[in-house]
């Protein structure tokens, strides 16, 4: 996506049930070449019954995740560093249809960001979910 648009560094299309986009560290996205924006992940027509858990997105001068036409999908636990306004871009598509448990949003790369990228992987969602209950 260094110099084409309409894309992004995971692309999905269609109904993909039991498909899981997990641990991946998306970054370098540019401002898109074309008409239509570049993305971390551009969940498009039909992608429906996808899990995305536990991927970092940083540097994506875009919406780091962008739905277009899609069916119901799960979010679980990503790490969204972006100062763009719609860290998640609906095109013809609903949030409603969308699932989204536990990820967080960040504009910038700090410290505590840093250390919650860092344990973005397997066990990073329990960990959060562990911190989240013990500052209650």
């Amino acid at each position: 996506m260094q110099l084409l648009s309409d894309g992004g560094c995971i692309y999905t299309l269609g109904r993909q049930p039991g498909t899981v986009i997990k641990n991946n560290h998306l970054h370098g996205v540019p401002q898109h070449a074309g008409r239509a924006p570049s993305n971390g992940i551009f969940i498009d027509e039909g992608s429906c019954e996808i899990l995305v858990e536990a991927n970092r997105f940083d540097n994506i001068d875009q919406s780091p995740i962008r739905f277009h036409r899609t069916g119901g999908n799960k979010f679980v636990g990503n790490l969204l560093i972006t100062k763009s306004d719609k860290p998640y871009y609906y095109n013809r598509a609903k949030a409603e249809d969308q699932e989204f448990v536990g990820d967080i949003i960040q504009d910038q790369l700090t410290k505590e960001v840093l250390e919650i990228g860092a344990r973005v992987g397997p066990h990073w969602y329990k960990w959060h979910r562990e911190q989240e209950n013990s500052r209650r």
